[in-house]
């Protein structure tokens, strides 16, 4: 037999929301999390649209030219990336017997 109070107004621990304050009735909203101020250099937004930037200006941005070259080289490998014959061949055969 059970014999705990399983209401907890009743026990004073919460009380009911009408007698609770005004402020406590908001609703509870997502907020904006502030970043770090960062700004991308004009040479690496000229650079990443193809525009022509001298390396010493790209070199001056320091870490985000190393991340841009980083990420171009990853697309570069990716695009030659193929899928081999045999794995076409599994998801056509795959197909078929579907």
């Amino acid at each position: 037999m059970m014999l705990d109070n399983l209401e907890p107004r009743d026990a004073g621990h919460i009380e009911p929301a009408a007698q609770r304050p005004q402020s406590e009735h908001a609703p509870l909203t997502d907020r904006e999390v502030p970043l770090a101020e960062h700004r991308t250099s004009d040479a690496i937004h000229a650079w990443l649209d193809g525009e022509p930037v001298s390396e010493e200006q790209l070199r001056a941005t320091g870490k985000d030219y190393q991340f841009w070259q980083k990420v171009q080289t990853e697309t570069q490998q990716r695009r030659r990336m193929q899928t081999p014959t045999y794995v076409t061949a599994q998801i056509i055969d795959a197909i078929k017997k579907g």
